[in-house]
């Protein structure tokens, strides 16, 4: 809650917080960066995590099927 309150602020440690209002967030929105993390992000999301699910479960699915000799090397 304390983070939502100074993020309405001018804050930094040496200096008591001023508020701003809004302002802190038509920077954020007029930033480039932004949406180049949001992509990245969604890129992450949407594509690496249910890619390396599939990968561990073929690899698990792998190790069942081998048997337990060779299971137990892995």
């Amino acid at each position: 809650m304390i983070s939502l309150g100074l993020s309405f602020t001018d804050y930094d440690v040496l200096n008591a917080p001023v508020f701003v209002g809004l302002k802190n967030y038509q920077q954020l929105l007029g930033d480039p960066k932004l949406r180049l993390s949001l992509i990245n992000s969604f890129y992450y999301a949407a594509l690496h995590v249910p890619l390396a699910t599939i990968i561990a479960l073929a690899l698990a699915l792998l190790l069942n099927h081998v048997g337990n000799r060779t299971a137990g090397f892995f």
